[in-house]
């Protein structure tokens, strides 16, 4: 991870101070927009994130809806099962994609209508 400035950290802190718990999460793009971060470089913003829960054990949860500060054990453990559901699907559909490249499948031969079931 690169260096990341100090005052973009606390900054983060103090933006996700005001967004404990699922019900008050904010998205990547209000996040951004509030830190000062362009669209083009939004990697700058989940940086300072990914810096505050893996070197400084701030419980960030990120979901669909955006990210929040994780502030109880009931709301840790909902975010776990979610993690793992997703990990499960990924999973799956890592499973999928090397079963269908090693069949006799040849996409060169194969038009859209010849997979649409009439």
């Amino acid at each position: 991870m690169s260096r990341i400035d100090r005052d973009l950290i606390e900054q983060a802190l103090d933006i996700l101070s005001e967004h404990r718990g699922s019900d008050n999460s904010i998205s990547s793009e209000e996040l951004n927009r509030r830190l000062g971060v362009a669209e083009t470089d939004s990697f700058e913003g989940k940086e300072v994130l990914q810096y505050l829960l893996y070197e400084e054990g701030i419980p960030i949860a990120a979901t669909r809806s955006g990210y929040f500060l994780i502030d109880s054990k009931r709301e840790l453990h909902r975010y776990v099962q979610t993690l793992h559901r997703s990990q499960f699907r990924t999973e799956k559909r890592e499973q999928a994609a090397k079963r269908a490249f090693d069949s006799e499948f040849d996409i060169e031969k194969v038009s859209a209508d010849d997979l649409v079931p009439q």
